[in-house]
């Protein structure tokens, strides 16, 4: 429904205004966009990104590049792993079965999408052109190479929502890092601020 994306877009908006007053002290910025990713003029060293799915908003802010997705799980999902992984991945994904197969493609969905929203391409990288794998933790691989320089963190909110952040630096998020941010706080700071 366009006019509930049109309401979350908005809400993503006032979650980087709060997001940027509880950082720096300013919410009154001027957001310009370009075909790939919003950004701020004056951005003070910060980067930000948001999303929105379902009835989750998402915003990251931080002082590297940074990239944010959240995706809604729905049924179905197979075919897209097909089309739009790497090969590895998609073989990966093959010998999974149910649930492990659905939190599986989902992680690697959102860690993917939020990679090409940090570095602002967008969806115009094809997303079989890098690798999400993982040892004790998340990491991208482009032509056989591990990029160190990214760092992931995903989590999966309630019981059909994935979140991821990548982050370009060594800086590494933990849940501590995240805050819950409901509506009723940010019209409750709207209407003092």
């Amino acid at each position: 429904d366009n006019s509930w994306d049109r309401k979350q877009s908005v809400f993503a908006e006032m979650l980087l205004r709060y997001g940027m007053w509880k950082e720096i002290g300013i919410s009154n910025v001027k957001i310009n966009y370009n075909q790939f990713k919003p950004y701020i003029e004056e951005a003070w060293d910060l980067d930000f990104s948001y999303t929105h799915s379902g009835k989750w908003v998402v915003c990251a802010i931080s002082n590297n590049k940074i990239g944010v997705d959240v995706q809604k799980i729905f049924p179905n999902y197979i075919d897209i792993a097909r089309r739009t992984f790497s090969k590895a991945e998609a073989d990966t994904l093959k010998k999974m079965t149910g649930l492990i197969k659905e939190e599986y493609f989902y992680k690697l969905w959102v860690l993917k999408e939020s990679y090409v929203k940090c570095i602002g391409t967008g969806m115009r990288i094809p997303f079989s052109s890098f690798v999400i794998k993982e040892e004790k933790e998340f990491y991208l691989e482009v032509r056989d190479r591990k990029m160190e320089q990214f760092q992931f963190f995903d989590k999966k909110i309630g019981s059909n929502y994935y979140f991821a952040l990548c982050n370009l630096g060594k800086q590494k998020f933990k849940e501590d890092d995240v805050e819950l941010v409901t509506a009723n706080l940010l019209l409750e700071w709207i209407r003092c601020y």
